[in-house]
Order: structure tokens, then sequence, then C-alpha cells
């Protein structure tokens, strides 16, 4: 999540500047929603057109109940089917090239201490040293060696995304997917509700809450292990769906799908939600271990859309059960808030974390996280059972200043409170440090930033003294002396991180180069060149690791960036690099170096495939080098906006209307074509032979009447290597709740599309390649493949197959195909990079292949497209819809 502490400080200014500127409710038992086991994939009903036909009401729409869960099943109908048509494909092995540890570019340094985020961990109360790590985006891991080393106990179908995790008093596994951390500029992602393994992580079956999306913390009774309680989040995009907390009294029962979930408190409407529907859902939940019908929750009144963080809002609260959730009372209620001492409701509250002291309920702790600006706002301590709260003064300046050793502008990332077991006044709170206290939470003189930085949860070993486990945004760390600052010790195998950005050399197949989440630049050679173990890949660049390019013809020349822009190019391999960008977040600003006013989180540049000296950039305008980076000249207007956003938080203000993704003809280099996050597509095919500024036709977006092509974020566009008419395209409505894979064709250059979507499981499209004869798409399920990528008619009836067992069913971010080896190399946010060997294909040019439409007509006139009969049928069927309704 965070910047190099360079970044952190140039950003820090930005913040300064800017801020400158600036009665008892009862539970509603709810019918539970019926598990399911994630098993016989068999009995799984084939993929057709029914996958499309139940999107096609829906476009642009709010999310049926249980649609993660749908998808889920979708991706699993999809392998039954591969698996009956095409057992060659059914079975093709995926192979882990790494990383397996990573170089931390935060706190410690140096090679092999880092993997990737940890949501959650949890330890297993009846064997000492075993513990579990609740992957942010790799599903669950087991060790049993005290965190040293540790080994996937997750099933490669079940989603990937973790939330919480939790082990009760008889050894129960509990796992909760999906998310609660909302990401800044990244996305975090979704799940399908609870898990459970009564046999340490051998299986796991879902026992309901399905239609949750996140979970943010599981609670078992430690006197009755069949009571189970859980804080869920719901969906970060849209309101409504399952929120608030829920219970179990039969959470052990043999059959899972008998499991019965009430919702013991709902949550209120807060100010962000729509009509009845509340965008507001559970932050946090704790029990006390003494008074197990005594509880916590801390309810968050959040939403996010592709432009705006709305990380605050009303609903945002603090409430208590003293029976068992029957009736639980508001502390923060404008008239309770009085006897509390905690802030009343109001929309600056954010995200809010509560703990109860295990050893002695009298010691409660609340950590308002961040105001909406993002800082932290307030902490509080009870030392009377949570009857009254104080605000410790010294705590609020220790928490607050410095701001860049607290939380930052992001103090919805963190929020959690941990509190020592056997000693109720020894506390620590995360932020971009490890904050601890010994006298009860009114002092935090102690801060330890030795880790990686970016805290998510705190464990201790209840069988061996001293010693606790840490997870933040660099993985796993262990402390033998009790958390004392200075002591944690990183784990020497944890293969999840979370890769955004990836390129493999076409020179030297070894040399593997990506963009990690926070953990900055990555690649699997040494400074001499020579390829590394899978846990000696080492750093290159830092911040949020995005774009990352390796040149085909030399591959000493590297490229590499953090968020928003900041790229530099290397031309020893990465050993060294200069700063490229001349941007307002630059950190050393260029005078040669690309300019825009706008960025994207991930900023996308890309090669001419015929001659790699010339590569491409883009924020809100294209830029081109033409000498590997030295210099930079706009070739663009504004193509994004301009609609710079409505986002407050001095992070991530500015830097919407902006370009995603970039494709250079391969057969003609004149032709470049860009998407945008607002939805734009834009082409022009005189990129190197117009001297001034080429020209470019709009062919979909903002302002484009009669589009047939959805004006949603896009995340993709990829020009056929063979042929400049045949162009894909793959749209995201993810930041928008919108979870359609939308992909389409056109064979003309822009005048007509045809969407191919249809046979694909419901999750957004990341990326897009030509690989072996195949059409690849990546996409939030995991990578699917079809044999009508060489048709040039592309019948809307493709079959999408799955390729291979192995490959867990995880976002899949990035796709490479290397010429030289004939190997598809794929990226994942959660399970590092992957590879498959293809068999090597006949490449011959598509009809058409030397014709360009010319720029006059329907291109320029923008808006004069035909529609195929998917079109029509979706056009239809949407009429149908809103007749019946």
């Amino acid at each position: 999540m965070r910047r190099s502490r360079l970044a952190t400080c140039f950003v820090l200014l930005a913040a300064l500047a800017l801020a400158a500127l600036t009665a008892p409710r009862h539970g509603a038992a709810t019918p539970a929603t019926a598990g399911h086991t994630a098993q016989k994939l068999e009995e799984e009903a084939p993929p057709g057109d029914e996958f499309l036909n139940q999107r096609l009401v829906n476009v642009g729409g709010a999310l049926t109940d249980n649609a993660f869960a749908l998808a889920g099943q979708q991706a699993l109908s999809v392998r039954a089917q591969t698996a009956s048509a095409d057992p060659a494909d059914a079975t093709a092995q995926w192979s882990f090239d790494g990383p397996t540890n990573i170089d931390n570019p935060h706190g410690q340094g140096g090679a092999n201490d880092g993997g990737g985020r940890v949501a959650d961990l949890a330890v297993d109360p009846l064997h000492a040293g075993v513990v579990y790590a609740a992957s942010a985006g790799g599903g669950v891991w087991k060790s049993t060696d005290a965190g040293k080393t540790f080994a996937s106990v997750w099933p490669v179908s079940l989603p990937e995304a973790m939330g919480a995790i939790t082990v009760g008093p008889d050894g129960t596994v509990w796992a909760g997917t999906g998310e609660t951390n909302p990401g800044g500029g990244s996305i975090t992602f979704f799940g399908d509700g609870i898990y459970r393994s009564t046999d340490g992580g051998s299986t796991w079956s879902n026992v309901g809450l399905t239609d949750s999306w996140t979970i943010a913390r599981i609670v078992v009774n430690p006197a009755n292990a069949n009571q189970v309680w859980v804080a869920v989040s719901g969906n970060l995009f849209l309101p409504g769906h399952q929120r608030g907390v829920y219970v179990t009294n039969n959470g052990l029962t043999s059959n899972p799908s008998s499991v019965v979930w009430t919702q013991s408190l709902a949550p209120p409407l807060g100010s962000n939600g729509t009509g009845t529907l509340s965008a507001t859902g559970a932050s946090d939940l704790a029990m006390s271990q003494q008074h197990p019908n005594v509880l916590y929750a801390a309810m968050w009144d959040h939403i996010r859309t592709p432009d705006h963080r709305t990380y605050t809002g009303s609903g945002s609260g603090v409430w208590k059960t003293t029976d068992g959730g029957t009736t639980w009372t508001e502390l923060t209620s404008a008239a309770n808030a009085v006897t509390s001492g905690l802030l009343a409701d109001n929309t600056a509250n954010g995200r809010i974390g509560v703990a109860v002291a295990p050893s002695d309920d009298h010691y409660v702790y609340v950590n308002y996280a961040n105001d909406p600006l993002g800082a932290f706002e307030a902490w509080f301590t009870s030392t009377d059972g949570g009857a009254t709260f104080s605000k410790p003064a010294q705590a609020q300046l220790d928490l607050r200043i410095p701001v860049t050793n607290s939380s930052y502008v992001y103090g919805w990332w963190f929020a959690k409170t941990f509190v020592d077991p056997k000693t109720p006044t020894n506390v620590w709170v995360t932020g971009l440090c490890l904050w601890s206290s010994t006298d009860g939470g009114s002092t935090f003189p102690n801060d330890d930033c030795s880790v990686h930085a970016d805290q998510h949860s705190m464990e201790w070993d209840p069988n061996v003294a001293n010693q606790v486990y840490l997870g933040d945004d660099g993985g796993f760390f262990t402390s033998t002396h009790n958390g004392t600052p200075g002591t944690f010790v990183p784990a020497t195998y944890e293969p999840w991180p979370q890769f955004d950005g990836l390129d493999v050399s076409e020179q030297d197949p070894t040399h593997i180069a990506g963009g990690l989440q926070d953990n900055g630049s990555q690649r699997s050679w040494d400074s001499n060149g020579n390829a590394v173990a899978m846990n000696g890949w080492n750093s290159m660049y830092g911040g949020d690791g995005q774009q990352n390019l390796i040149d085909p013809q030399n591959n000493k020349i590297v490229y590499s960036c953090l968020q928003y822009g900041n790229c530099q190019v290397s031309t020893d391999g990465g050993n060294t690099g200069t700063e490229f960008d001349n941007g307002p977040t630059s950190l050393n600003p260029d005078p040669n170096g690309t300019v825009s006013a706008r960025n994207a989180y991930f900023t996308p540049m890309a090669f001419d495939p015929s001659n790699p000296d010339t590569v491409y950039w883009s924020g809100d305008i294209v830029n081109v080098s033409n000498n590997d980076g030295a210099n930079w000249r706009v070739i663009s207007p504004d193509l994004g906006g301009p609609i710079p956003g409505t986002e407050a938080d001095p992070l991530y203000a500015g830097h919407y209307g902006v370009v995603t993704t970039i494709s250079v003809s391969k057969s003609n280099h004149d032709i470049v074509w860009v998407g945008t996050d607002s939805g734009n597509v834009w082409m022009t095919s005189d990129a190197t032979s117009n001297p001034t500024m080429p020209t470019w036709t709009q062919i979909s977006g903002l302002g484009v009447t009669n589009s047939p092509l959805p004006t949603r974020w896009v995340s993709k566009v990829y020009v056929d290597p063979d042929n400049p008419q045949i162009v894909y395209v793959g749209f995201s409505g993810y930041r928008a709740g919108d979870n359609n894979p939308y992909i389409e064709r056109t064979d003309d250059g822009g005048a007509t599309w045809t969407d191919l979507s249809s046979g694909l499981p419901e999750a957004t499209v990341n990326d897009i390649t030509l690989a072996g004869g195949r059409l690849w798409v990546a996409t939030d399920t995991g990578i699917y493949a079809s044999d009508a990528a060489q048709d040039p008619t592309m019948s809307p009836s493709i079959t999408w197959r799955e390729i291979g067992d192995n490959l867990p069913a995880i976002a899949v971010t990035a796709l490479r195909y290397v010429q030289s080896n004939t190997t598809l190399y794929i990226s994942t946010f959660g399970r590092g990079v992957w590879s498959l060997a293809l068999a090597p294909a006949t490449s011959t040019p598509e009809a058409g292949a030397a014709l360009l439409l010319p720029l006059g007509g329907a291109l320029a006139a923008g808006g004069a497209v035909l529609l195929r009969r998917r079109r029509a049928r979706r056009r239809a069927a949407m009429q149908q819809a809103k007749g019946g309704q």
C-alpha cells in the first residue's frame, strides 16, 4: 500500500498543504443463506449462452444476491465442460515461477525477507507453532514450524481473496473470503462467504453467508465452539446485500448446508446508502473472554466509485450487547455518546477498530482510524467494561504526529487494535508502523518500523511464551520477545506476492520482472544478469510496483514504475535507473521527461513491437520516446477528460480521466489504440508518420452516440499482431459494482463490434492476448482461452476453456506470451507468476491485413456503428426486461 519513503514524504507535503485548507436496538433475525461444498465439478451444468443471458437484463445494474458465488459456480462449470470436451486442456499443468520470497523494499531491507499482504492470522490453540495466514489475495496458508515456512491449504477452486480467519477452541478453522481493506489506488477482491475446516485445512466446506462479499472478523465463543460470530462488511461498490453482524449456533453441524446464520445486528442506513439500502457494514468485532454474551461491534459506512472513495459516513459507530446479541445498544448515538465519551455519529467518522483485553474485559479499546482525508481521527480507552471511555491526550499526539508514522492519509487500511492476552495494559495499534503502549493506551511511545510497512494482524501463540505473529503488506513475521520493537523475524517461505504488472525477456525468459502491491518492482536476476532462485528476487524500484517492461531486443533496458506515473528506465538491467517523468507527482522531475496533468494508479507503457527503441507512456495525454526513454514528446490531446474525479483524499485526488491501456500494432506501427478509465476508446493511424501531432479518433465512450461498446473502465486494448484491423477491447465495471465480463472484437478497425463474453464466468476482464493460435483472457477468477482467435467471422457462440487444473481461481492481472520459447506467462494478485508451455502455432495474417480504414466516414463521425446479432440480442433482452417490470 505504501510508496517508497521518498515518495511518502513528497505526498505528505501535499497532504499537509491540503489539511491547512481545510436507544437499544434489537437484532433482526433473518433466514440464513444455504451453504455449499466446493466439490463435485461434474454436477455443474455446462456453460453456454445462459451465462450471457443471466447478465442481459442487468447490464450496468445492481448485482443480484449471491452474484459472486454464482460467478464461482460458473467458473466450476467451465472447468467441468473443459474436462469433458478437452481432457488435454483440462489436465495441462501450469508451472509456478515464483517468487517464494521477495526483497522487502521497506523496513529491514535485504533479500529473502518479504511476501505479500497478510489480511489476518489465527493460531491453533491445541498445537504449538501451528499458525494460519489469510493472504489477502492468495488463500489460506499453514505453518507447523512457528511461521518459518508455509504450505497452501486452500483448494485451487475457491476464491483466493481472504478477509478473516480464526481457530475455535476445538481446533476448527473458520475462514472468511473477501477482503474488507478497500484499497486506495489499487483494488481488493471479493469472496463468497464463510468456509470451515475440521481437519486442519485439509478439506474445506462453504457454510453460508454467500452474499457477504467481504468479511472483516470471525469470533468463536470460547465456551461454545458451535457459536460463531462474523462481522460482514459487504460489497465495497454497491449498498445492500448481506451486511452487519451475523451469528450461528450450530456451526459444527455435520452437514455444511445446514449451518443457520442469523443477522444479530443490522447496519444503520448511514449517509452513503441509497433508499433503504445501506452501505454500512461491520468492520470489527470483539468478544469478552470472561463473559461471551458481551460483544462490541464496529460499523463502517463507506462506499467507492471509479473516481471517489467515501470512507466516512454517519453509519460508522460502536455497538454493544450484553445478552448475546438479543439486543444491541449504540454507544455512539447522539444521546449515548454523551455518557460513553466516544465520538458521536457523524459524516466525518470512518473505519473503527475495537478490542477487549483477553485477560480482563474491563479494558476496552476503540480506534477511530480515519477522518474524511484518511488521517487518524481519535483513540479511546475504557477501564470499566465499556461503560465510559476516555480520550488520552498524549495518545492522540503520539498516533497523529508525525503523520507518516501513524496512519498517514489512509487510516482505513489498518484500524485494528491488539491486546496482550496476559497483560491487559499492553496494547498495539496498526498503522504504517506498529505502535505499542504499556500503560493501557495512555501513551504510544514505541513505533516499530523495522518490519515492512502497513500492519494488519497480530496473534499470540498460547502454547509458546512470548511468541507473537504479525501480518502486514510485506508478509508474515514472528517475534519470540512478545512483540518488542525490532524483534520480528520474517518467514523464509511465503509465496503469495500480489502482482500488478509483468514482463518477461524475449532474449532470456528466465528474466522476469513485475510490479507488486507495496513491494516495488522485483526482478528474477541479480546484478550480474544471472537468474536467481525463487527466493532470491530483488527490488529495482519502490512504492506500489506497477508497469514493468523489458526491451525485447536488449534486456539490459528495463522500465519500472511505481504508482501514478513515477517511472524510471535502466540501461544496466535494473541495477540503476533514471526517472523520466515530469508531472505533478514526480519524485525527481525530468525536464525532458513525460508530461501529464493526471496519471493512473497503474500508468500504462508499451513498446512499438517492430522497434522497441520507441516506447509509449500515458497519463491523460500520450507521450512517446524514440530513444529508449531518454527524451519524450507529447503526441495527443487530453484523451480521458478533463474529468479529474471528485476524490478528496490528497493521496488519490486528481488521478481520474486518464489512459489505462496502450496497444501498438506490430504490422503497422502508425496504428496505436488506447483506452481510459472514463470509458473512452481512441485510435490513431499516423502515430509515427505525423511529425507534429497525430490525429486521434474516438471510437467509443463519453460523447459518442450509438456506440455498442460499454462506457466502462477500459482494462485492455489489444491489436492483433498480424492484422491491424482486428482489435480486442476488455472493459471492467468492477469499480462501479458491475462484475460482467466485457470483451469485444472488431474486424474492421472499429466500425463494427462483436461481443465475445458469452460463456465466460461473471468476472471482470483484466488482460487479453493471442498465443498459440488462441485468444486468452485474464479475469478475476482465472484465465480462459478460446480457439476462435483466428476466425475472421468470430461467431458469437465461441467456446471458452479453462486451461489446466492446478492454477488457483485467482485474479490474473497480466498476460505475457514469449515467442522465443512459446510460453505464456501470467501474473496473479496473490499467488505470484505462473507459466504454461504452448505448442508452436503457425501464425498467418488474416484477411485484410494490409488494409487501413480511412479516418473519414463512420470512424470520423464516431457514431455510425453496426450492431451484430449478439448486441441485438442484448438490447432486445434489456427492452423485454424493462417492459416486464
